[in-house]
Formats: C-alpha cells, structure tokens, sequence
C-alpha cells in the first residue's frame, strides 16, 4: 500500500486572553475592538480566527462565525474589530483559534459592550472665579462625545507652575477625582501664582486604572488679546488708569518744544498698587490704542508700570503719538494689564484729539473798574490758536496767576471781555489771561491794573 505521511500536531490550544480594547482607536458606539493572545498551536501551523457572537438581546451566540472580524486565514495580529453592532448594546463574544490540523474549542463566552471610552474633551475654557479672584479659579468645559456609554464622572489635574511668582522647575500636581459637574472652581489657591489644568470623562468602560488615554490639552497660560481670562493666574482684574487726557505740559519725557503740530502726547496717572488685581506693579504696563476713528483704533504697544514720572497735574505717564500732519484727529484709548488681565474699556473711553501745537495768548487790551471790587477786562483773541480751536479762556489776578481762589474760568472762547472780581475794592493788582485749546493752554499774558 502506498506511504502515508502524518504530522505530528494536535488542534490549537483553547483561548482564555480575550479581551475588548475600549481605549482602541477602531472602538465606538457600533463596534467592539478585540483582542488575544495566540493560543498554543501544539506545532500545527497557523492559519487564523474566527469570532462569534450573538445579537446583543440576550440569545445564545451564533453558530455563524461574524464576518467583519476578517481573520479567518490571517494568524497576526491576534485583534479585530467587530463593526455594525447596535449603539452601547452588550453582546456575548467566543474565539476559536485555526491551524493546519483544526480548530480550538472554543473559548469561554464573554460579554463585551459596544462602546469606548469618552472623546478627548476639546472645549475647556478658564474664565474668572465666582469666588475672590486672588485666590481661586474656574474651570469649565463642554461634554465630551460618549462613544456609547454614559460619561458618569471627570477626572481633572491641577498644575502649579511659579512658586513666588517665578517659574518653577519642578511644578506641583494635584489630582481631582469624580466630579460630576462640568465645571470646577478650586478656592485656596496661592495669590498670584499661575496654574493649568486639564480634564478627562470616564464612563462605564473606561479609562482603565493607570491608562493616560483622554486628557484634554492644558488650559492656555498665554493671555488673551482681550484681557478677559485668567490665563490661569489668581489674580483679579486692574482698575484703569485715570486722569487720562493729552499729555500735561511739564511732564517728563515730552517730545521738546511740547506740545508740537506733528505728534500727539496722552497722559494718564498709573493705576495704584493696591488696585492692580493683587500683582506687582513690575508686572503691570499700560496698553495704548490710537487712530483716526473711534472704530479703527488699533494697539500701538505698550507703556510699563514701572516706566512712571513725578505726577504733574495729576499724570505720572503717558505715551506720543508721532509723525501726524498738523490738524489730524486721533483717537486714544489706554487699558492696564497685569499678568492676565486687562481693565474695563468702559472706564477710559475713547479720547478724540487733535494734533495741534499751544494757542498764542490772548492780548489784555484795558481793564477799567464797573464798581466796587470788580473790573472789566478786554482782550483781543489769540493770533494763532495752534490748530486746534479755542475752547475758552482763564482770568486771574496776584502776583503769580493760577491761584485758583484768585481764578476764573471763561467757557465762551467767543467773548473777548468779561468780569473779574478782585477782591479788594479800589486794590491795583496784576490781571492776567491764557487761552485754552483742545492741545493745551497759551502762556500767560499780564496787564498791570491801577486804580
């Protein structure tokens, strides 16, 4: 009879490592990401798997091997993933490993959910604390797509990145566990200290114990071009600077010869200390936006809180606006920062001048007395009123003028006469006048009154 060769082998060895991968990137609400160990094929040589599976309702698990898992004659890799399975439904799963002499038994039923775990949450946004700023922050963020289980809780990771307001090489992490809400505010924090944070949804699968599958990215430690977050400092919104206005002749670090035709100075006096939101003054500086509408106005950079002068006329600092034809009006607006945020717009509104230099001064042509301790003083209107429109005038008498006991105000810039009471009847003193323009006041000029 003829020669009949017989292998030594046996059918593979039952698989007992089956197991659903929810953290795979083919897993979903309508599949089920598997996977195994290759079985011991007892020197038979590999030829596959075959998955079975029932319908989800609770029935037995099909006869018919599931097509979808297409590893019928392909060995490696030992995973596949079973797809057009009913959303979140929980199906009962077997495998049966192939080779040349047969298949396994097959291994034992399990049951595997048709879902992953939760989407990376993309949306996660830091606005202000309810609480005190200084001291606590607010995390918020939208849910993540369950990918067919419920998210029934988040896991969120709290970073301290400055120790003392300075960068620090070795940041401090804290943990928080099993919220429920999609929001989270942490109080006693550290004032002035910078943190981030990022956040993870669980659902009913996943993530596993020790798994990083799912951070969202770190919240965003940049400030934004609007001032209007906490990039992730505790600290509280800066009061805006006041006094705004052109820049007050005296001030130092005026162009020469300020105010000029070609350029316009803005002042302001810096925000205090104590209204800076709780940072140093060395962190703060002053944002100034200019230009010839209200509506185009853009940033024309930045002016530090440390760069201050003495106060002048209540302003301490200030910014000029150079290479203007004389006549143009600007407009100027001027914001304080700190580490993160920035003041109101609704505090400093827009300012609108022109680029003018100072008026002349108005000429004293006769002052005669209208009884008692009052006088009747005439001027001739200024000759050149710098570019900029008179907008009125300022009387004074004593040996000095400004005294503003001894100071009137004229708003009409029309009148070129008025009343001045000098306050002694019969007395003979020295009357003094200025213009007043949108760039600034004219010098003084004196007429000496003798009764």
């Amino acid at each position: 009879s003829a020669v009949t060769f017989l292998k030594a082998a046996g059918q593979p060895e039952q698989i007992t490592t089956l197991a659903a991968e929810y953290e795979a990137n083919t897993a979903g609400p309508n599949s089920v990401a598997l996977s195994w160990a290759a079985p011991d094929m007892h020197d038979g040589i590999p030829i596959g798997y075959k998955v079975y599976r029932n319908n989800g309702d609770g029935g037995p698990v099909s006869a018919y091997a599931d097509p979808t898992c297409g590893m019928d004659t392909r060995p490696a890799p030992q995973r596949c993933t079973i797809s057009g399975l009913q959303r979140g439904r929980t199906y009962r799963f077997q495998i049966v490993a192939i080779n040349e002499i047969g298949e396994s038994i097959r291994s034992v039923e399990q049951e595997f959910r048709a879902a992953a775990v939760p989407a990376k949450i993309t949306v996660l946004s830091n606005p202000s604390a309810l609480s005190d700023p200084t001291s606590a922050l607010r995390f918020e963020w939208d849910a993540p797509n369950d990918r067919g289980a419920f998210v029934n809780k988040y896991e969120g990771e709290l970073e301290q990145l400055t120790e003392v307001g300075v960068p620090s090489p070795s940041p401090v992490s804290t943990t928080i566990k099993d919220t429920t809400d999609r929001f989270l505010e942490l109080g006693s924090l550290a004032s002035a200290e910078q943190y981030r944070f990022r956040v993870r949804g669980y659902n009913d699968v996943g993530p596993a114990a020790g798994s990083d599958w799912g951070w969202s990215d770190w919240t965003s430690t940049t400030r934004t071009a609007a001032g209007n977050s906490p990039a992730g400092w505790t600290l509280g919104r800066p009061d805006a600077p006041t006094n705004f206005g052109r820049a007050v002749q005296g001030l130092e670090g005026l162009p020469p010869g300020y105010p000029v035709a070609n350029a316009i100075s803005v002042g302001w006096k810096g925000t205090p200390s104590v209204d800076l939101g709780g940072d140093d003054v060395a962190n703060c500086e002053y944002e100034v936006y200019a230009g010839l509408s209200d509506a185009s106005m853009v940033s024309q950079g930045y002016v530090a809180g440390t760069d201050g002068h003495p106060d002048v006329g209540g302003q301490t600092h200030h910014f000029t606006y150079p290479g203007l034809v004389p006549g143009t009006r600007v407009y100027f607006q001027v914001y304080t920062w700190n580490r993160a945020w920035r003041s109101l717009e609704a505090i400093t509104p827009p300012l609108d001048l022109i680029a003018a230099t100072k008026p002349d001064a108005p000429n004293i042509t006769s002052v005669t007395s209208t009884g008692g301790s009052t006088v009747n003083v005439v001027w001739t209107y200024p000759v050149d009123d710098g570019g900029a429109p008179i907008l009125g005038y300022d009387l004074s008498y004593g040996s000095i003028p400004g005294d503003a006991a001894k100071t009137q105000s004229i708003a009409d810039p029309g009148l070129t006469n008025a009343g001045l009471d000098l306050g002694a009847s019969g007395a003979s003193e020295q009357v003094w006048i200025r213009a007043r323009s949108d760039a600034g006041y004219s010098d003084w000029d004196e007429f000496v009154y003798t009764t």
